[in-house]
């Protein structure tokens, strides 16, 4: 796949993924209780996941909250990291960080695990990787790893900083790959 169409298909993938993201984007307990025939929805720690449609046209998302958002009392809109495959586009372990409002153009969001750090690309309310290697290697670290850090800067000028938890990640992943026939 072209570097032109992988970013076509991240772009796909973001409206997809935000029409799901309202689906979810309250509590774990909240997103349990919505159910349909259509849909499943796991929890692995602090990780869940969620998946929809059935043949080419299913997704399967791993999704996590931030545990802790800072500064506290900022208005934003959903915040989240999603890992998702969607198989009409054969697109597997999608990365993709929704930070809940605009992004100042042309400045990297960072992420840290551990200790190791990459810029991530700012597009409208989301960052995605800077190619598909890194990609791969930010899910590899996250699998590893115990936390992540997310900050960004708001067209604002507002600057962010998001605490996630990778404890349970790797279950999840396993989960939307058994989930989507990978």
């Amino acid at each position: 796949m072209t570097k032109i169409s992988k970013l076509r298909t991240l772009a796909l993938a973001t409206i997809l993924i935000a029409g799901t993201i309202g689906l979810i984007a309250g509590t774990i307990g909240a997103a349990m209780a919505q159910s349909s025939s259509d849909q499943r929805r796991e929890v692995f720690n602090d990780w869940q996941t969620f998946s929809a449609g059935s043949g080419n046209s299913k997704m399967c998302v791993a999704l996590s909250f931030p545990k802790e958002i800072q500064p506290e009392g900022l208005n934003r809109g959903d915040i989240a990291i999603l890992v998702s495959h969607q198989l009409e586009f054969q697109d597997f372990d999608v990365l993709q960080i929704k930070l809940g409002y605009p992004l100042e153009e042309g400045r990297p969001v960072k992420i840290n695990i551990d200790g190791r750090q990459w810029d991530l690309f700012p597009d409208a309310e989301n960052a995605w990787p800077i190619s598909l290697e890194d990609n791969a290697a930010i899910l590899r670290a996250m699998k590893a790893g115990q936390e992540m850090y997310v900050e960004g800067r708001s067209q604002l000028g507002n600057m962010t900083m998001d605490r996630y938890s990778l404890r349970g990640i790797s279950a999840a992943l396993r989960s939307i790959d058994i989930d989507c026939g990978r």
